[in-house]
C-alpha cells in the first residue's frame, strides 16, 4: 500500500506537467509547420506552381500566427506577395508587402536585414505600379 502513495504522486506530476507543457508543445509545432510549409512554397514558387505556392504560403501564414513567430509571417507575406507580382496583381502584392512590414519591430532585432529588403522589394512594386 505504501508503494502506490508515491507512484500515484509521481503520474499525477507527470499529468500535470504535461498539462502545463502542452502550450509551449503546440506551439513548437506550428513554427515546424510554417517552417515546412514556407519551404514547400518556395519550392513551387521557383517551379511556376503558383496555386500550390500560394495554397502554402496561406498555410505558412496561419502556423506563423499560430506559434506568435512574427519573421515566419513577414516570409509567408512576402511569399504572397512574389506568387501575386508574378500574377500582376501588383496591389495585392503591395498589400502583403505592407503587411510584412508593419510586423518589423517584433523581428528586426533579431533579423535585421530583411525589414530593409522588404523595403526594396516594396519600392520595386510601387514602381512598377506608376509605370
Amino acid at each position: 500500500m505504501s508503494i502506490l502513495i508515491p507512484i500515484a504522486l509521481l503520474l499525477g506530476i507527470f499529468a500535470l506537467y504535461s498539462v502545463m507543457t502542452a502550450p509551449q508543445r503546440a506551439r513548437a509545432n506550428s513554427n515546424r509547420q510554417a517552417d515546412d510549409q514556407l519551404q514547400r512554397a518556395a519550392s513551387f514558387l521557383l517551379t511556376g506552381r503558383l496555386d500550390e505556392a500560394e495554397a502554402a504560403y496561406f498555410s505558412a501564414l496561419r502556423a506563423a500566427r499560430a506559434s506568435h513567430t512574427p519573421i515566419y509571417e513577414a516570409e509567408a507575406n512576402s511569399g504572397l506577395a512574389d506568387v501575386a507580382r508574378r500574377r500582376g496583381q501588383l496591389e495585392q502584392a503591395r498589400t502583403y508587402l505592407q503587411a510584412a512590414l508593419a510586423l518589423r519591430p517584433q523581428f528586426e532585432q533579431y533579423y535585421p536585414n530583411y525589414g530593409p529588403l522588404l523595403e526594396r522589394e516594396l519600392a520595386e512594386v510601387e514602381e512598377e505600379l506608376r509605370v
